[in-house]
């Protein structure tokens, strides 16, 4: 069974059709039959959901509180400053 934290990215995928998570925990297989750009679209568009719907935003908090240096970058994505140490 998903764990609660991962209910939503579930619905997401199951909406539209991306490797949906088995009862292992694990990502399964997409549909053989979808192309490599179909793929990476409905992928493209989850991301975009997500981010619509706040998580990207409360994710980059929920870093910057533990003390990371997290952004949302130029594509949408949440990119953390490496300092070296």
């Amino acid at each position: 069974m998903a764990k609660v934290e991962y209910a939503r990215s579930d619905v997401l995928r199951a909406e539209y059709g991306l490797s949906p998570r088995g009862a292992d925990g694990f990502y399964g297989r997409s549909d053989p039959a979808l192309s490599p750009g179909d793929l990476s679209d409905r992928s493209a568009r989850i991301g975009e959901r997500l981010d619509e719907e706040g998580f990207t935003e409360k994710a980059v908090s929920v870093l910057r509180n533990a003390g990371y240096n997290a952004r949302r970058n130029e594509v949408g994505h949440i990119a953390i400053t490496y300092d070296g140490s």
